[in-house]
């Protein structure tokens, strides 16, 4: 799993993509945030008020007319989004991650919101790639650059693979060999790679490739381009420094990798924290009910349950001593909205009850005091 600048065929050319000064990134993105934020009120009045032209009776020209101004509306939408991505600050807080759990989260947020559908192949042996990364801004950042190819793809429909990898040696990196790759490659689309090589790409490929390479360089990696027009390949590639510990500090045991149920019947929530768990390199899934819980419980093996108490049908509660009585001793935590003490109130509960939000790390640190991973992955 090596890459590198070396046995590049044919018409094949690859480069690093250059950054722009980072005080002067953010002042001009917090201008271009300021506009477009107005801008985008502008553009929501202009929708509502074409919406309610079309309800009603139009004549064929007028209607037509109409279509036309929505339709640049939503343009304009569009780009303003694109504005607002750029402008975000460039604050990263980095920790080492499995990559191939970040690609994974990434690929699923990419088909949640553009609707395009990656592939994102397994390791190899098994074994992660670990990186020093912010695992959500990582995410974003491979957003950015897919809302960039999306914006230059006209009749085509590309293959396009998430690929994580080893690299070897790499000058730019904080220092040789202490360098993984996160890349999105994509075939079968001139237009791409046309766009890669300044061939006229509109403000949406550059505003949102601004951003991923501002994520890379923050996080004090490198954003590289490799391109072969004849084939209609390009790869678009995140060199990222590599985990501390793999990188030269002592090594700590590594934490388990768990199998997690989440339960919670706000299906937002519980996907927030299943791609919370997923990030952090744990394999959880989310269902939406007690009942289906009990069903997916019964279907594999799992180290813990994380569980909303207030549901309908089956409460956290009813699902909690279900689980005492199927699977003694399968770790439960309990959420509530309520107050905690309400809730412990309520009833004597043999399980830790957390107050909603729920930071993610004080599950894990939770779980790992009671001992959960008895049949970690």
């Amino acid at each position: 799993m090596s890459t590198g600048d070396q046995g590049l065929a044919g018409d094949e050319r690859a480069f690093e993509v250059p950054g722009i000064e980072a005080d002067r990134h953010a002042s001009l993105g917090l201008a271009a945030g300021l506009l477009a934020h107005e801008f985008n009120i502008l553009l929501s009045g202009i929708l509502l008020n074409a919406g309610v032209l079309l309800d009603g009776e139009r004549g064929d020209s007028q209607r037509a007319r109409i279509e036309m101004i929505a339709a640049k509306a939503r343009r304009g939408a569009d780009l303003t989004a694109s504005l607002l991505a750029a402008s975000r600050t460039l604050r990263v807080d980095p920790d080492d991650r499995d990559l191939f759990a970040v690609a994974k989260v990434a690929v699923r947020r990419i088909a949640e919101e553009t609707g395009l559908d990656l592939s994102c192949p397994a390791a190899v042996d098994g074994s992660p790639v670990r990186a020093h990364v912010d695992a959500d801004a990582c995410v974003v950042a491979m957003l950015d650059v897919v809302f960039a190819i999306r914006a230059v793809l006209r009749e085509s429909k590309p293959s396009m693979v998430v690929e994580v990898g080893d690299i070897e040696a790499d000058p730019g990196a904080r220092r040789p060999g202490a360098a993984v790759a996160l890349r999105l490659r994509v075939n079968g689309s001139a237009d791409v790679a046309a766009a890669a090589l300044g061939d006229n790409p509109g403000g949406d490929w550059a505003i949102r490739l601004a951003a991923a390479v501002g994520y890379a360089q923050a996080s004090r990696g490198s954003f590289r381009l490799f391109v072969a027009p004849s084939r209609g390949e390009t790869v678009f590639e995140f060199r990222l420094p590599k985990a501390l510990l793999d990188a030269g500090r002592e090594a700590a045991p590594a934490a388990p990798r768990l199998r997690i149920l989440v339960v919670d019947d706000d299906a937002d929530l519980a996907d927030v924290m299943r791609e919370g768990l997923g990030l952090r390199g744990h394999d959880a899934e989310a269902c939406y009910s007690g009942v289906a819980a009990l069903d997916l419980l019964a279907a594999r093996p799992w180290d813990a349950v994380v569980s909303d108490i207030s549901m309908p049908g089956m409460s956290g509660y009813q699902l909690l001593e279900a689980v005492q009585d199927r699977w003694p001793g399968l770790p439960v935590l309990l959420m509530t909205a309520f107050s905690r003490e309400i809730a412990m109130g309520e009833r004597r509960i043999p399980a830790r009850i957390f107050q909603k939000p729920v930071e993610v790390s004080k599950l894990l640190d939770e779980l790992a005091s009671l001992g959960a991973g008895r049949r970690a992955i």
